[in-house]
């Protein structure tokens, strides 16, 4: 009897622990409060970055700017960086000061939702813009509030949250996780002690993610933005 019992142990012991999967993950993710309110800053947080680069002096040259970080490596310095915003009239600190507040929203959420800190980098692409794309087709009193809080707060009266949540999904594809580095705020958010992203870690951040695909992301997300306006 003793050796039957341990034998039940061992073979318990050794199944696979149960661990949700992509779409268990988003479908806990839609009505999760912790989630909605990441999804209320997320969305608008990443309009005001590509807004900010939707200037009719970079929308006529934007091969020219993206062409300008090709280059760009880890180790680039911030002065270089600054001298190519300037070159098109706008503030580099602004453009870090609105990229760490993206980052910081994710890493709100994998703090808030540390059941995600189990997925990888490519089941996080797949899962958050997944989440968020099922929460603004439900039908959720909670999620319609949120779109028209959204709207409300940017005061975007032409663009509704699904048409900036579009351009999004436009600009950077399945990828738009990826290109913010998730892997590094991943580990970070597993880090004791670790509250916030600061503009330094942003700077970083960004620059390990690739300032070419940065670039090319807003520029085609500034540009959708400006078409659904013009339609």
């Amino acid at each position: 009897m003793k050796t039957f019992i341990l034998l039940v142990l061992l073979i318990a012991g050794m199944s696979p622990c149960y661990s949700q999967s992509r779409e268990e993950m988003i479908a806990s993710l839609v009505p999760d409060e912790r989630f909605q309110e990441f999804a209320k800053r997320f969305v608008p947080n990443l309009y005001h970055l590509a807004n900010y680069h939707n200037t009719e002096q970079v929308r006529n040259n934007s091969a020219q700017f993206i062409e300008a970080f090709r280059d760009v490596e880890e180790a680039t310095p911030d002065e270089h960086l600054s001298d190519i915003y300037t070159r098109y009239s706008l503030d580099y600190e602004r453009a870090i000061d609105l990229t760490t507040a993206i980052y910081n929203d994710m890493f709100g959420l994998l703090k808030e939702v540390p059941e995600l800190q189990s997925f990888d980098s490519a089941d996080l692409d797949y899962i958050i813009p997944g989440a968020i794309q099922a929460g603004l087709n439900s039908r959720d009193e909670r999620w319609i509030n949120i779109q028209l809080e959204i709207e409300k707060d940017l005061g975007a009266n032409e663009l509704t949250t699904n048409e900036i949540w579009f351009c999004a999904m436009e600009a950077a594809g399945i990828g738009i996780i990826s290109y913010l580095s998730i892997h590094a705020i991943n580990k970070a958010a597993k880090e004791k002690g670790v509250d916030k992203v600061v503009r330094d870690v942003a700077k970083m951040l960004i620059k390990k993610a690739g300032w070419i695909g940065a670039a090319v992301t807003l520029i085609d997300f500034a540009a959708c933005i400006f078409q659904e306006y013009q339609d």
